[in-house]
C-alpha cells in the first residue's frame, strides 16, 4: 500500500513540476531576398522571351523556443516539454473577430497556432525500470537503409503490429547493453479492446544496432507483426568503412513477408541533403546496393546501385545510379549521372538521366542538363547559363529544351 502511495504521488509530480516558460526574443531571424531576369530560347517552339522574378523572406522571433524537463532520484515523475521558436513571417497579418455585443469573438495570429509538444512522461521506479503515460503505438519495424543515393527512403521497410494507441510503456534500459519495451494499451476508453507490443534493443556491441518487435491486438481480427532490423559499421579505416544493413517485417497475412537489405562502402557523412539535378532525395559519400525482397509469389526483385561522393576532389559534387525494377528481367529502368565542380567563382555543372518507370517516375525518357554559375563578377549577382533538355527520345513536342541567360542579384 504505502508503494502504491508513493508511485501516485510520483505520477502527481508529472503534470506539476514544470514552471518554467519559454524566453521573449524579439529578434529578426531572418530576412533575405532576390529578384532576377532570365532571357530564354525554347529551341522546340522557336521562340524567345524575357521572364521577371522576386521574392523575399521575413521572420521575427518573438519568443525563444527550448525545453524543460523535471528531475529526481529514486522513485520519481520526468516530465520533458518542447516548443519551438515563435515567428512572425511576414506573410500574414491580425484577423480580429468581433461579435454583435462588442466584443472580441476570436483572435487569428499572424504565426498560427504553436502548440507544446510532451517530449517524456514517465515515472521511474528505479535506475532501470520507469513506466512511460504517453499516447503511443504497438506497431514496430520501420527501417531505412542508408544508401549512397536515394537515402533515407529507398526500400523502407514500414511499421507493422496492432493498432491500440493509449496505454502505459514499460521500460527496462540497462545502460550499453539493452533497451526492453512493453506496450499495453487499448483503443481510447472504455472499449474492452486491448493490444501488446514488444520491442528489444542491443546496444552491447558498438557500431551494431539490433532491434526485434512485436505487436497483436486481442480484438476482431487485426494481424499481429513481427519486426526486426539490423546494422553494423565496420570500420576499413580512419574514414572509410562498411555497412551491412537489413530490414524485416511480416503479418500473419499470407505471403505478407518483406525484407530489404542493402550494403554501403561509405567514405563520408550519411543523409545529405545536397543534389545537383537528376539524383534526388538524400545522398551518402559512398558506394552502395540494395534491394527489398517481397515473399509474395512472383514478386519483382528491383536493384539500385549508386556512387555519390563529394570529398575526394575539393569542391567537386559527383554521383550516378542504376536501378532495375526486376532482377529477374534485367531491363534497365534507371541509369543517371550528375556533377557540379565550384572553381571559385564559376560553377559548371552537368546532369544526364534515363528513365522507363523507375527510380525517377518517366515514363521512357531521356533528359540532359548543364549549367554555369559566374559569380564574383558584379557584387552581390550570379549569372547563370543554363541548358535543360526535354525528353530527348521523343518524336515530337518539348524535345530539344530550353536555353536561358539569368541574372539574379540576392543576399
Amino acid at each position: 500500500m504505502k508503494k502504491a502511495l508513493v508511485i501516485l504521488m510520483a505520477l502527481s509530480m508529472v503534470f506539476a513540476a514544470f514552471a518554467d516558460e519559454p524566453a521573449v526574443k524579439n529578434e529578426i531571424a531572418e530576412f533575405t531576398g532576390n529578384a532576377s531576369v532570365t532571357w530564354g530560347v525554347d529551341l522546340d517552339e522557336g521562340k524567345t522571351g524575357f521572364k521577371n522574378d522576386a521574392s523575399g523572406s521575413f521572420k521575427f522571433t518573438l519568443i525563444g523556443g527550448g525545453d524543460k524537463s523535471t528531475t529526481g532520484d529514486g522513485v520519481w515523475g520526468e516530465l520533458k516539454i518542447k516548443i519551438d521558436d515563435i515567428q512572425y513571417t511576414g506573410m500574414g497579418a491580425w484577423t480580429i473577430t468581433w461579435n454583435t455585443s462588442g466584443t472580441i469573438d476570436s483572435i487569428a495570429q499572424p504565426w498560427g497556432t504553436k502548440a507544446v509538444s510532451i517530449e517524456t512522461a514517465k515515472i521511474h521506479l528505479n535506475d532501470m525500470i520507469a513506466i512511460g503515460i504517453l499516447k503511443g503505438s504497438n506497431k514496430y519495424g520501420e527501417y531505412k537503409p542508408v544508401t549512397a543515393v536515394k537515402s533515407d527512403c529507398h526500400y523502407a521497410t514500414g511499421n507493422v503490429g496492432g493498432n491500440v494507441t493509449d496505454g502505459i510503456t514499460v521500460e527496462v534500459a540497462v545502460p550499453e547493453l539493452i533497451d526492453f519495451n512493453i506496450d499495453f494499451r487499448s483503443v481510447p476508453q472504455y472499449t474492452n479492446q486491448y493490444g501488446i507490443g514488444t520491442k528489444l534493443a542491443v546496444k552491447a556491441v558498438e557500431n551494431l544496432n539490433l532491434a526485434v518487435g512485436f505487436g497483436i491486438d486481442f480484438y476482431n481480427s487485426n494481424p499481429w507483426g513481427l519486426s526486426a532490423s539490423a546494422d553494423y559499421k565496420l570500420g576499413l579505416s580512419d574514414t572509410m568503412y562498411l555497412k551491412p544493413q537489413v530490414g524485416f517485417t511480416m503479418t500473419n497475412v499470407d505471403n505478407s513477408g518483406e525484407l530489404t537489405t542493402a550494403l554501403l562502402l561509405g567514405w563520408g557523412a550519411e543523409n545529405q541533403d545536397t543534389n545537383i539535378k537528376f539524383v534526388s532525395k538524400k545522398v551518402s559519400d559512398g558506394f552502395s546496393v540494395a534491394t527489398k525482397i517481397a515473399f509474395a509469389d512472383n514478386s519483382a526483385i528491383p536493384l539500385c546501385v549508386g556512387l555519390w561522393d563529394s570529398t575526394f576532389v575539393e569542391n567537386l559534387k559527383f554521383g550516378a545510379q542504376f536501378h532495375v525494377n526486376n532482377l529477374k528481367d534485367f531491363a534497365l529502368n534507371t541509369l543517371g549521372f550528375e556533377f557540379a565542380y565550384d572553381l571559385g567563382g564559376i560553377k559548371p555543372a552537368f546532369g544526364f538521366a534515363m528513365d522507363k518507370g523507375g527510380d525517377l517516375d518517366w515514363t521512357d525518357d531521356l533528359k540532359i542538363a548543364f549549367s554555369v554559375d559566374f559569380t564574383g563578377f558584379v557584387d552581390n549577382t550570379t549569372f547563370t547559363l543554363a541548358y535543360n533538355s526535354g525528353n530527348l527520345k521523343a518524336s515530337a513536342g518539348e524535345k530539344l529544351g530550353k536555353i536561358d541567360l539569368t541574372a539574379k542579384i540576392s543576399f
